[in-house]
């Protein structure tokens, strides 16, 4: 207005503001409109098994392909060759390339049921935990430090990782897998392992970043909407989070949805080693403890108040000596201060557990792991995601549109449990569309729905939704076994498919949406990395763990960074420090540790290229292969050279490619060879060519 407002009308501004800004065009009955049209959305609609048509060729994922491809006038490309069918299944299974033994063992099976053999093998092997459990924990944003200002390292994180990898090694149940993360120490159990395992497993919510230096009430608030998107993204492919501050601009979640499941985690108490502390006290937290052989006892005569005791003890020592050691800054009086403070508490503790208890205090391993409080209450509403602006009291719920579902009982715990039980259920529409979308796409290079982690409004429509139900269903129904999940995919003639390139259904279908072929897949980062000491010979099947080089809560040292530097194991053990550069993960797009990656970015740039040409590990490794190869032929003598010379490049060609070469490569390679006396150094040049080509980091 050309006028000031009168004062009656900004008073009503200012209640209005006080109110929360809430829409005056709003009314309950549109919400209800609202909720009733989002369940039309196919992300909430029931997952029912669809019936499937015979197909004479092939399984019934053929068959339910097959469908899209007759309709949209495609014809499938042969299957791949067998050298490319076992370098796809070994890189998709267990993220290694095959021996050279092992090709030629495969390729001279004259077995009919050589390739059902070959699946169920790799499934067996250990390197199915390493190479899946790698994808969990992208998506559980793993990493072995708080990252953001203070980035201290959590000495203890590696338990977790070690989890994942023997739960897929076991074949846990899906469904049990994601109770344990979300729910595991309200879990029963019937053994110490099964507890100790129980609490590993809630590592899943303690391992996101934490800013330790933000005001209070904002750490806790920020570390609560971490575990909410790790946990609706992770499982359910909901960005709930998008409603901290506001009502959900695209998808149907309100902000009394958010913080009806903040007060979950509210009511949840994190013990992983830090809190929010400042350069005078430290930022060392408490941990939570597991059961050993030593302790065993305390653990069958259930000597929970003696159990708590010794924990409280332990963390009380360890904080006592991280403020002597921590700020030296920090005036003797300020230190003094504090310590005395926390040994005040730890003489009555030890004074009234005893000495017959205290003996247990060596034996004690600390885990990072959550419990829920003593007390539970309800959360506010923060006013546009302000902390110090609170609203109404929003009892612990799941969000409207899931209210078909029986109310969860959130009284006497923090309704982690319940939680959990309601993602696992077996009719919710979201979790196994989610988890089979996901391991279509590892297999495919491609998902159903190109989403993996928001099946809301903006993740699009899946292109064959009937797969997807049937893969759900299919799942649900094989006691939700991954490997079992697995096993159907890759038994399907569609896997087995060449990538080879038809103009015809280019045409039609550039985007291969209908899956007429195999999608050419470069391999993750750690792949590469582990390809390239596997083929030397260096991988080392054993691990070293974070915490045989860190001690207290310091940041890492320079023989952590020489071990990250120079350890031979898998990479997927390498000490997952947040903002900490690893070359060669980093240029083939290792993902940001600190954020949920359900889904990798591939690029190709120059920087790539001129690592695998200029390495001096690469070409150190080439140099030794070469070597070897030429004190073979030395052995073997020298009377026909070029068969000698042959036989070499075959090998290369195995073991580096998966396959032999063809009659024009062995010629050119014999003539690049021997273009000179120098054909040792020929040879390791050779062999480094073979390493730059785009055949070596791709999957066919």
């Amino acid at each position: 207005p050309d006028n000031p407002l009168s004062e009656e009308i900004v008073n009503d501004f200012r209640q209005w503001i006080k109110m929360g800004m809430p829409d005056p065009r709003y009314k309950p009955e549109n919400r209800a409109v609202e909720l009733r049209q989002a369940r039309n959305f196919w992300a909430f609609k029931k997952v029912t098994r669809p019936p499937v048509t015979k197909y004479d060729d092939g399984t019934e994922i053929d068959a339910i392909l097959n469908l899209e491809i007759q309709k949209h006038t495609l014809k499938p490309v042969e299957a791949a060759d067998d050298y490319t069918i076992m370098r796809r299944l070994y890189f998709d299974l267990i993220g290694l390339p095959p021996s050279i033994e092992q090709i030629k063992g495969y390729i001279n099976d004259t077995s009919e049921d050589k390739y059902e053999k070959l699946v169920d093998s790799l499934l067996q092997d250990e390197g199915f935990g390493e190479k899946w459990g790698r994808h969990w924990l992208d998506v559980a944003r793993f990493a072995e430090s708080s990252g953001q200002d203070r980035n201290l390292v959590s000495p203890y994180a590696w338990r977790y990782r070690d989890y994942v990898i023997d739960s897929f090694n076991n074949d846990k149940p899906y469904d049990q897998f994601i109770k344990e993360q979300i729910a595991g120490d309200l879990l029963p159990h019937k053994s110490y392992e099964e507890y100790n395992k129980n609490r590993i497993a809630t590592g899943f919510l303690t391992i996101g970043t934490k800013n330790i230096q933000a005001q209070t009430k904002q750490f806790v608030a920020d570390r609560n909407d971490d575990q909410i998107d790790a946990i609706t993204r992770g499982f359910l492919g909901m960005t709930l989070s998008c409603a901290r501050c506001h009502d959900h601009k695209f998808d149907p979640f309100s902000q009394q949805d958010y913080y009806g499941v903040a007060g979950v985690f509210n009511n949840t108490e994190n013990m992983d080693g830090l809190y929010r502390g400042n350069n005078n006290t430290g930022y060392l937290g408490d941990y939570g403890f597991l059961v050993n052989k030593e302790t065993e006892d305390l653990y069958k005569k259930r000597k929970t108040k003696e159990w708590l005791m010794l924990s409280q003890i332990w963390n009380l020592q360890k904080q006592i000596e991280s403020i002597k050691t921590w700020n030296k800054r920090a005036t003797p009086q300020q230190i003094d201060r504090e310590i005395e403070r926390r040994e005040k508490v730890l003489i009555s503790l030890m004074e009234s557990l005893g000495d017959e208890y205290i003996k247990y205090l060596e034996y004690l391993e600390p885990v990072m792991s959550v419990r829920d409080k003593k007390k539970m209450t309800e959360n506010k509403l923060a006013i546009r995601g302000e902390v110090n602006n609170l609203g109404e009291e929003v009892p612990r719920r799941l969000p409207e549109i899931f209210s078909d579902r029986p109310n969860l009982a959130f009284d006497n715990t923090s309704g982690r449990l319940e939680l959990a039980n309601w993602i696992t259920h077996k009719t919710n529409p979201l979790t196994y569309r989610v988890y089979v979308n996901r391991v279509w796409m590892h297999l495919f290079g491609k998902g159903i729905l190109d989403s993996f982690d928001n099946f809301g409004i903006l993740g699009g429509e899946p292109t064959n939704l009937k797969l997807m139900n049937y893969l759900s269903t299919k799942f649900v129904t094989g006691r939700l076994s991954n490997k079992r999940l697995i096993k159907t995919i890759v038994m399907s003639n569609a896997y087995k498919r060449s990538s080879k390139f038809d103009k015809h259904n280019f045409e039609i279908d550039p985007d291969n949406i209908y899956f007429w072929r195999m999608n050419e897949k470069r391999l993750e980062a750690e792949q590469i990395r582990d390809s390239l000491l596997f083929v030397s010979g260096k991988l080392d099947g054993s691990h070293s763990n974070i915490s045989d080089f860190q001690t207290g809560i310091k940041n890492a040292g320079k023989e952590l960074k020489k071990y990250i530097g120079e350890t031979k194991s898998r990479s997927i053990y390498i000490p997952s420090l947040r903002d900490n550069k690893i070359e060669i993960l980093d240029i083939f797009d290792r993902p940001d540790n600190s954020l949920l990656s359900a889904e990798r970015s591939v690029t190709t740039v120059s920087t790539q290229a001129l690592f695998l040409m200029n390495n001096d590990k690469i070409i150190l490794l080439a140099g030794e292969e070469a070597k070897a190869l030429t004190e073979h032929n030395k052995k073997m003598g020298k009377t026909m050279p070029n068969i000698l010379y042959r036989n070499n490049i075959n090998n290369v060609f195995l073991k580096f490619l998966g396959r032999p070469p063809t009659d024009e490569e062995v010629k050119k390679s014999i003539e690049f060879i021997t273009q000179d006396e120098n054909t040792q150094g020929n040879l390791a040049k050779f062999i480094q060519v073979v390493i730059c080509t785009g055949e070596f980091r791709n999957v066919k």
